[in-house]
């Protein structure tokens, strides 16, 4: 409908709006609904603002749809994921999630995403931070790190990291 945007062009609009903090949210029309992408990642990279993309109680999914990565989030981004499932990504590395910037996932699952190398679900690069609370890591894939593969910070709180797949050290 009218004044709805994509989740694409929402990030972009984010990025250029001057406002240090900057919050998505999604319309209750996509209550358990999933958003699937077209074949490439959201990339968020944007050193001068903070995003925040909450699905709110709506039980929103985020899918790859086996294509894809769901989120690149470029060095100098500072990224906040709530209240989100990131499923259906596939990439070499970082198939849900390649991060290099800081991010902190909230209430949310990454669940279902396959690397053909490491990070299945997440792959924290070096230089970037990574913060997971009240979230759940599970049914990812990937030859090293299927969970999470991680080159830089991490802090993990009230989360579980379960039943994912690796070839050599699962996680």
């Amino acid at each position: 409908g009218a004044g709805f945007l994509t989740l694409r062009d929402a990030i972009g609009l984010a990025s250029v709006e001057g406002s240090s903090n900057q919050t998505i949210t999604f319309d209750p029309s996509l209550a358990n609904g999933t958003l699937q992408l077209n074949g490439s990642a959201l990339e968020i990279d944007d050193s001068a603002n903070s995003l925040t993309i909450d699905g709110g109680a709506l039980n929103l999914t985020l899918s790859g749809h086996g294509t894809s990565n769901i989120f690149t989030i470029d060095t100098g981004s500072t990224v906040e994921l709530d209240n989100l499932t990131i499923t259906g990504g596939a990439a070499d590395n970082g198939a849900g999630i390649s991060n290099s910037g800081t991010l902190s996932i909230v209430d949310s699952a990454i669940q279902g995403n396959t690397a053909t190398t490491s990070g299945g679900g997440i792959e924290n690069l070096a230089g970037g931070s990574l913060s997971i609370t009240g979230s759940t890591i599970s049914g990812n894939s990937g030859k090293y790190g299927a969970g999470i593969i991680n080159y830089g910070t991490v802090t993990i709180s009230d989360s579980v990291i379960a039943s994912n797949v690796g070839g050599i050290g699962g996680g």
